[in-house]
């Protein structure tokens, strides 16, 4: 039976905190697919909205949530589809791996792959003119306590995370080389303040560099 890749297009970046591989596991959660069959897009303009910074731990919180509820209300339209085709109840089929089957007969089957065919999946979320959310999707986030993926996911940034965190190699904040000075931007205490005068005196004995 064939399977579908999936696309995740991800409008924050990933700054060395394992944001793609978290929003691959909260995709292929919700839809039901193996993590592997999950590619994450980030930060392509052509592609993604503008989703802000990832600082501070908002990658998951203020980007993470939009990327679920679009996975789950995509799981529910294609489970709908699949009760179509197999002229079963939507409420009696279950999702393993992309693979849509009758819980009381799990012969009758589809998979993901069958049901978009190779044509372009699209389904459109309006407003609902009630809340502030601008969408009138149906499908709600699972709320399983068991997660499939979590632990099995690994980071492909793995070979540079864990050295560090061992103490095998160095942050940039850790490097130091001959010579080396530092800088501190001082700034002022109310807006458009300009300086009176530079005391710099400390730093005449330092030669000019360029």
């Amino acid at each position: 039976m064939p399977t579908a890749a999936w696309m995740a297009y991800f409008g924050k970046m990933d700054m060395g905190h394992g944001l793609h591989v978290a929003i691959g596991q909260i995709v292929a959660e919700e839809l039901d697919v193996p993590f592997k069959s999950v590619k994450v897009i980030m930060g392509d303009t052509a592609t993604s909205v503008n989703q802000g910074g990832a600082s501070g731990s908002t990658g998951i919180q203020d980007g993470g949530k939009q990327m679920r509820v679009a996975a789950a209300e995509a799981r529910r339209v294609l489970v709908e589809m699949a009760a179509a085709k197999l002229d079963a109840q939507a409420a009696n089929l279950i999702v393993v791996n992309g693979v849509v089957s009758d819980a009381f007969n799990r012969d009758k089957k589809t998979s993901y792959a069958e049901l978009i065919g190779g044509k372009y999946f699209n389904v459109q979320l309006e407003w609902n003119k009630n809340t502030a959310i601008r969408s009138t999707r149906r499908a709600k986030p699972s709320r399983r306590i068991r997660r499939r993926i979590r632990s099995s996911a690994d980071r492909s940034s793995a070979r540079t995370w864990r050295p560090r965190c061992s103490r095998k190699k160095n942050f940039v904040t850790d490097v130091k080389v001959p010579g080396m000075v530092h800088g501190r931007m001082i700034r002022p205490a109310i807006a458009g303040a300009v300086p009176v005068k530079v005391d710099d005196s400390a730093i005449k004995s330092i030669p000019a560099r360029r």
